[in-house]
């Protein structure tokens, strides 16, 4: 006879297999390496047993276990994160940063939106934490701790910790994470009467359940010790209901209400905009005036103005120098900073210009690359060994002549290859010419331009832009960054970072921070809403899908949104990252049903480059066009169309390519 093995692993085995799992991924993290969706599913199939195919696990699981793997990697990390008052700024882009290694998350389960189930930020926790102003000895509560993210800052910074967890897999996971602290399962609008250390704790830290968000900021005030404070992260909603208000005034004083930037919990599955309140269990002030922040700064600074906890111990402050906040070889997660402080110290870089050593040796179908026109020793060789085609390594290079400008840390860090530096010196050399000739822009089809002669009113001239071809493990992200670094340096101090998706925000901000480039630098369009102004200097992250937006009744569309911060006169660089994504934009290529319309994102992108034509544009594809008819994006090469264009014409480029010329 043969028992029928369970077709579900029970509870406790669950959270056994998402605690195997958290510890599968705690090393990957510890190496700034993100988490894909291919490595966690295939982590957790290992882990489970079987796929979420197979009805092993939901994905809800598997974000479940990511976070315990970052739960892990703070405590890892724990003397950095402990200096959370010590260099607030800092230290929440350090936890922005550990965050942005995690998967977005795009999958709901019935149990999280029954139990409204959403784990905060690292980021903001890291900003609740701070808000509690939790120092060594004192009695913090976590009154619905989810996996852990608050709990365990807080107790990075000293705090003698409690939590509870009424899901019962969470308050497993947060059984086998936190062993040392106890874990309750009650519900947490109950839990002042169900609590015995109710009524002891000096500080609350909590991300409450939205839909019964009356009930669970009563029960977490009740459980305070006068004098303790609240710090609990809420939707932004809140803090103009005046009933609300006036019942948690009933328990102490609103003394904090610091409204989140937009889409804070993005990555977290859900658009709520939402804050911080901040509550002394003390008698009742002057209700203070909602502050608005845009970014982690912001946020850090009106934390930070906020008056001292009545029961606040002294400070314990610490040192920690900047090379020990992450190990040498994980450049993603370099010290934050901000790129005052990066650009404090800027200098052109100096190199010898060589002659062309001719062609190298052959591998494989292949020729070895090397560097042909420029030495330097400040720069290290790629750590990969590169290659080009044969027709392409027939050619001499030109001897360039401009030296890029790139901040004294950057140099000192070694953190750029000679051949990633390269880009920088030819794409500076490109972008230091204007291409021949006057052109007008039509004002109701900007993608269209028209040649005209010298002196015709409203012609303006364009500036040649630099194509990055390179392959799959040259870096392309990093070199991008290298130019873009060159041009902040230069005080061009706004730039546009356009690519296929969202997603790939956190890979342009990651390739921006293995050169020492602070997460705020890159800002993604999507923080301001259609028709709003965009204001400040910092390189704009945005994606093709957005930039084609059209304008809505009085709304601006989202190309003029950008025009308008940019301004007409804007020099600075402009990169099309994955540029094929604008492949077709003039349309006339072969279709499965004869000649296709041009693209709408295409026509966009060509736009852009006309409306603003002094600014510096960077295109970067490995792939570049499937046919030269898609190569239409890349009208400021200088290939087609001048005075001195090698040809007249478009059309004459293409018969000439595809006639094999």
């Amino acid at each position: 006879m043969n028992a029928m093995l369970p077709l579900m692993p029970t509870r406790s085995d669950k959270a056994a297999n998402l605690l195997s799992t958290a510890k599968a991924l705690a090393p990957i993290l510890a190496r700034s390496r993100p988490l894909d969706r291919k490595l966690l599913s295939s982590t957790m199939t290992m882990c489970f047993g079987l796929s979420d195919a197979e009805g092993g696990w939901i994905w809800k699981d598997a974000y479940d276990a990511s976070e315990a793997a970052l739960v892990m990697q703070v405590r890892r990390l724990g003397q950095q994160f402990a200096r959370l008052e010590d260099a607030p700024a800092d230290i929440m882009t350090l936890a922005a940063v550990q965050s942005a290694l995690c998967l977005t998350q795009t999958r709901r389960s019935d149990e999280q939106v029954q139990m409204d189930q959403f784990s905060t930020p690292l980021e903001l926790a890291s900003a609740c934490v701070l808000a509690a102003q939790i120092r060594p000895g004192d009695k913090v509560l976590e009154p619905s701790a989810g996996t852990g993210l608050i709990a365990i800052l807080a107790e990075v910074c000293g705090g003698a910790l409690s939590v509870n967890e009424l899901a019962a897999t969470r308050a497993d996971i947060l059984q086998g994470v936190f062993s040392g602290c106890p874990v309750t399962r009650h519900d947490g609008a109950y839990l002042h009467d169900l609590l015995p250390s109710s009524g002891s704790f000096d500080a609350v830290v909590a991300n409450p359940p939205f839909q019964h968000l009356d009930a669970h900021l009563d029960s977490a005030l009740r459980c305070l010790a006068d004098g303790g404070r609240l710090a609990a992260i809420v939707p932004v909603r809140a803090f103009n209901d005046a009933a609300l208000l006036e019942r948690l005034e009933a328990r102490g004083a609103v003394i904090g209400m610091i409204a989140f930037p937009s889409n804070a919990y993005s990555k977290h599955g859900t658009s709520v905009d939402t804050g911080l309140i901040v509550i002394d269990r003390s008698p009742v002030t002057a209700r203070p005036l909602i502050v608005e922040t845009f970014d982690l700064l912001a946020v850090a600074t009106a934390i930070q103005a906020l008056p001292e906890r009545p029961t606040a111990r002294p400070r314990l402050f610490r040192s920690v120098a900047s090379s020990g906040l992450l190990t040498a070889g994980a450049r993603l997660a370099a010290h934050p900073r901000s790129r005052s402080a990066l650009f404090a110290s800027v200098a052109p870089v100096d190199y010898a210009t060589k002659s062309w050593g001719g062609q190298t040796q052959d591998v494989g179908v292949f020729q070895a690359y090397q560097v042909g026109r420029i030495a330097c020793d400040a720069f290290p060789n790629h750590p990969s060994p590169l290659v080009e085609s044969s027709a392409m390594g027939t050619t001499s290079p030109p001897a360039p002549t401009y030296r890029p400008v790139l901040p004294a840390a950057t140099l000192a860090k070694r953190w750029i290859s000679l051949e990633q530096f390269e880009v920088a010196v030819y794409a500076g050399e490109a972008h230091s010419e204007m291409l021949p000739g006057w052109w007008v822009v039509d004002k109701d089809q900007p993608h269209k331009v028209q040649l005209v002669a010298d002196g015709t009113p409203e012609a303006v001239q364009f500036r040649k832009a630099f194509f990055v071809g390179d392959g799959t493990g040259v870096g392309k992200g990093t070199s991008s960054a290298t130019v873009l670094a060159d041009n902040f340096s230069q005080q061009r101090s706004r730039a546009v970072w356009i690519s296929k998706n969202e997603t790939l925000l956190e890979d342009a901000r990651r390739d921006w921070m293995s050169i020492g480039g602070s997460l705020n630098d890159i800002v993604p369009q999507s923080r301001w809403k259609q028709g709003e102004d965009i204001t400040g200097d910092f390189c704009l992250f945005t994606t093709y899908g957005t930039l084609r937006q059209p304008a809505r009744g009085e709304k601006k569309s989202r190309l003029k949104q950008i025009v308008e911060w940019l301004g007409p006169d804007f020099d600075g660089l402009i990169i099309f990252d994955e540029a094929h994504a604008m492949a077709n934009a003039a349309g006339g290529g072969e279709g499965a049903r004869g000649l296709t319309k041009p693209s709408l994102q295409g026509q966009a992108g060509l736009a852009l480059q006309n409306l603003l034509p002094k600014a510096r544009v960077l295109l970067v594809s490995a792939t570049g066009a499937t046919t030269p008819e898609n190569l239409a994006y890349a009208c400021r090469l200088g290939l087609w169309g001048g005075p001195d264009a090698p040809f007249a014409t478009r059309e004459a480029f293409l018969e000439v390519a595809a006639s094999g010329g």
